[in-house]
């Protein structure tokens, strides 16, 4: 009964770092981008998803929380089933803004492609893309308890 065991626990192991590697070349450096605070409520107007609600307030993420995210959301994205996660396989542009919701400082991270149109500014305007599907999302992030929430495809292309 042993080895059937940890053989299961090995197959499980291999299977849950094979997902994971789908999304490690899914943030590449370069199209990382924190707004600035004022652009906040723009970010959260989202136009075919859902996006955070009851914000009181913005703050900046740094550099180490972007990193910490990502690498955090490289493991969780690998653990989703299939036709809850966003598209593998695929490079995305992020765009990042701390907010503040019933006191706890949480990131919310909104996730496209870059070849959309409208894409123009990136670094300082927030990009709002109808449809898209998988390939347009976005998700909560706490950096002090290191979960994920909220996460929210684009509505069908």
């Amino acid at each position: 009964m042993y080895p059937r065991t940890l053989a299961a626990v090995l197959v499980a192991l291999c299977t849950l770092q094979a997902s994971a590697q789908i999304y490690e070349r899914a943030f590449p450096r370069g199209f990382s981008f924190v707004l600035p605070l004022d652009s906040g409520p723009a970010l959260l107007r989202q136009c075919s998803r859902s996006t955070p609600k009851n914000v009181t307030g913005y703050w900046e993420p740094s550099e180490r929380d972007v990193q910490a995210m990502e690498s955090a959301l490289v493991k969780y994205l690998g653990s989703l089933a299939v036709d809850e996660s966003p598209a593998r396989r695929a490079r995305f542009h992020r765009q990042y803004i701390g907010i503040v919701r019933e006191g706890v400082r949480l990131i919310y991270g909104s996730f496209y492609s870059g070849a959309e149109q409208g894409v123009d500014n990136e670094r300082v305007r927030p990009v709002i893309v109808c449809d898209g599907g998988a390939y347009i999302w976005g998700i909560v992030y706490d950096p002090v308890l290191e979960l994920f929430s909220e996460l929210a495809l684009n509505g069908i292309a």
